[in-house]
């Protein structure tokens, strides 16, 4: 049996700050994959959620009568900490999904926090999520730890993060073992963004993720994989973001323990490497079959980018410029630089 838990928060409204429109949608976009068959495939007593839309609304300035609180939000990561502590390993993956308002310690730039619906600028409750992955990662607690937040990672020298009050078990040794997948919606000390997206407000970045999850090329055992994930993002992130100003999404993998995020039945296509020389961030690569069909536009604010194509005669062109190269794929990945 499926022994993967997730862990779920998405909070709208925050009477003490400002309400967004994205988290609730965004979080049940993510649950909807984690339920599917042909998605997460996690047990639905293993999906551990709160959104703002599960409690009655507050008044529009009440911190006092709002949801889900710091409490309600430990309160999924307890059970899951009980198990670790008392029995150690509890299963073989375990899927954090945090959206909302949140920010990120000054003093540390891999960190991230989600501000609970009761915080203010002067009293402002918070869950520590890369905090309590940590503690995940650090007990092996599980074999694998996807965190995805996305939220603000903005910083300020009056508030740190409150890391919860959580005791390691007997062997720390095991984070060595673990495998990971750290995705926030921004680099640190950025903003995060929302804005209309099929049809409804959307944040851009867990936009691009699960369009990635559905998309993205397998490599040639057929697996999707963390790094495989994370450039589909960058490749169409700009693209959802339409113009708006947005720092990138800040995504960690480890290249020797990356994780098989999911698998296609479908025949993987091959990698080609595509470095540009030079690079601003700004160019749009066009790739074209061998009669000069559009394959595929994407965006390049990263360098190299990765393609995946079938076996095939393909003509590789930076747009607006001279720039481009003929590449036959035949079995092998490719690396070319134009």
């Amino acid at each position: 049996m499926n022994d993967d838990h997730a862990i779920v928060v998405g909070i709208n409204t925050y009477p003490g700050l400002s309400s967004l429109s994205g988290p609730c949608v965004d979080a049940q976009g993510f649950t909807d994959w984690l339920q599917a068959s042909d998605g997460g495939a996690v047990p639905e007593t293993n999906i551990h959620t709160v959104l703002t839309t599960q409690f009655h609304p507050p008044g529009p300035s009440d911190v006092n009568d709002v949801h889900p609180v710091e409490a309600d939000v430990n309160n999924l990561f307890k059970p899951l900490v009980t198990q670790g502590m008392m029995q150690g390993r509890v299963g073989r993956r375990l899927y954090i999904y945090l959206a909302g308002h949140g920010f990120s310690d000054p003093a540390d730039m891999e960190s991230a926090a989600l501000y609970a619906a009761d915080a203010e600028f002067t009293f402002a409750p918070h869950v520590a999520g890369t905090a309590y992955a940590n503690w995940f990662r650090r007990n092996g607690v599980f074999d694998e730890i996807v965190l995805i937040m996305d939220c603000c990672r903005t910083t300020t020298p009056m508030q740190s993060i409150r890391p919860p009050p959580l005791q390691n078990t007997g062997n720390p040794s095991m984070a060595a073992r673990v495998k990971i997948f750290y995705a926030y919606g921004t680099s640190w000390g950025a903003v995060a963004r929302e804005r209309p997206l099929n049809g409804s407000v959307r944040g851009i970045f867990t936009t691009a993720l699960l369009k990635a999850i559905e998309n993205a090329r397998p490599n040639k055992k057929g697996k999707v994989t963390g790094q495989i994930l994370k450039d589909h993002i960058h490749n169409i992130f700009g693209e959802l973001a339409a113009g708006m100003e947005t720092a990138p999404p800040d995504i960690r993998v480890d290249s020797n323990r990356d994780i098989a995020f999911l698998e296609r039945i479908d025949a993987p296509d091959l990698n080609v490497c595509v470095t540009l020389v030079p690079h601003t961030g700004d160019e749009e690569l066009l790739v074209s079959d061998g009669v000069g069909a559009k394959v595929e536009q994407l965006a390049c604010p990263h360098n190299p980018v990765s393609l995946g194509l079938e076996t095939g005669l393909y003509k590789v062109q930076v747009i607006g410029t001279d720039r481009s190269e003929l590449i036959e794929v035949v079995g092998n990945d490719v690396e070319i630089t134009i």
